[in-house]
């Protein structure tokens, strides 16, 4: 994959299909365009380019503190690069912020990329203020040779967005949040002491830290997750919350027991995947109860696990 971080230093020579977007999370709706955008090229003889931007508008804007990304740049990046993506270009969401729709698609698509096919999904704008809608747009670009196509909705699929998908994550219901994306949710974290109280119980855990603060995480509660370490996986459960039974902290807090894992963590980078929701959080009356509850987890997780990995 090529990967352009400035436009300022972009010209292709070769003529170009290319599709635009946030693409959060890379879903199976984005992926329907991305085939489309393939699909097209081939056909015609154009190189492929997808076009991203860095941070996500929401982010740039600053519009809601509490929102949350689903792909950092690094996961994008990843994905599209496993789906056979050649050219990508990431640059500031600054560095377009700005333009009208007829300037960026006169000085960007039509002078610097070559454009002749823009792959435009079925509710998609572009330009300040997204004043470019698809009816704008196909008229705008003729006069380049560049011609638009609208893709609609995937077919035989109910409604993809990278906000419902925020939605299905934030209220606890991974299982839906994971078939929108089309692979598990994750999130890329360090492992920090804790304060071992899990340890004493027969249940290690492993604190977490998430690399990037703003991916979103799950409603509080307890996860079965599969955790990626040093190039293996392996099956645990995750509570997320303030761990009310051990402590008085109202900090939300990310811990991981590991199944058949006896190595230390400390300080090494993993990845969890969240496969899906066990139960919520809960404050028990003893630690008796919490143990009891704890081994209950971990059947339960095994049993959702083994039907995956």
């Amino acid at each position: 994959m090529k990967i352009y971080y400035r436009l300022d230093s972009i010209k292709f020579s070769s003529p170009t299909a290319i599709t635009i977007g946030v693409f959060d999370g890379v879903h199976l709706g984005h992926r329907f365009i991305l085939s489309e955008l393939r699909d097209l090229a081939e056909q015609n003889n154009l190189t492929p380019v997808v076009m991203t931007f860095s941070p996500h508008p929401q982010i740039y804007f600053s519009r809601d503190p509490e929102f949350r990304i689903l792909s950092t740049d690094t996961e994008k990046i990843n994905i599209l690069n496993n789906l056979g993506i050649d050219n990508l270009i990431l640059t500031p969401f600054e560095s377009v912020v700005n333009y009208s729709y007829s300037d960026f698609i006169e000085i960007i698509l039509h002078k610097k990329l070559n454009t002749k096919y823009l792959i435009f999904g079925y509710n998609q704008k572009i330009g300040k203020q997204g004043e470019g809608d698809f009816f704008k747009v196909s008229q705008f670009t003729t006069q380049f040779g560049i011609k638009v196509v609208q893709t609609p909705e995937m077919p035989n699929s109910p409604h993809i967005s990278s906000s419902s998908i925020r939605k299905k994550i934030l209220s606890g219901f991974l299982a839906d949040a994971n078939k929108m994306l089309g692979y598990h949710y994750s999130f890329e974290a360090i492992v920090v002491e804790g304060n071992k109280i899990g340890r004493n119980l027969g249940f290690p855990t492993a604190n977490l830290k998430l690399v990037d603060s703003n991916k979103i995480m799950p409603k509080p509660g307890v996860y079965a997750v599969l955790v990626h370490y040093n190039n293996s996986t392996y099956q645990g459960m995750m509570n997320y919350g303030k761990r009310p039974t051990v402590t008085n902290s109202n900090d939300l807090v990310a811990e991981v027991n590991l199944f058949d894992f006896n190595h230390d963590l400390y300080h090494q980078s993993v990845r969890i995947d969240v496969v899906e929701r066990i139960r919520d959080e809960v404050k028990f009356q003893s630690t008796h109860e919490l143990l009891l509850q704890l081994n209950q987890d971990k059947i339960n997780s095994i049993k959702i696990l083994s039907q995956i990995f």
